[in-house]
């Protein structure tokens, strides 16, 4: 079991790894609850992770490239 983390430390999440579908919504709800924004790493071998949360949850993940880039 992980100790719990103020959340209110922290300006946003980086998670390395993708969660687990059953770990997700623990780690959004602590997220989102403490107001905050979360970014997921993910290469090629765990885009299969996001499928199945975007499965499960029937939700659509926004992808890094639908975000506007500063490109001064």
């Amino acid at each position: 079991m992980v100790p719990e983390v103020d959340m209110a430390k922290f300006p946003f999440v980086i998670n390395y790894n993708p969660p687990s579908k059953q770990d997700y919504v623990q780690r959004v709800g602590s997220t989102g609850a403490a107001k905050r924004v979360a970014f997921t790493i993910v290469n090629d071998e765990a885009a299969s992770r996001i499928e199945e949360i975007e499965s499960e949850y029937k939700i659509v993940l926004k992808d890094e490239r639908d975000c506007p880039r500063n490109t001064e």
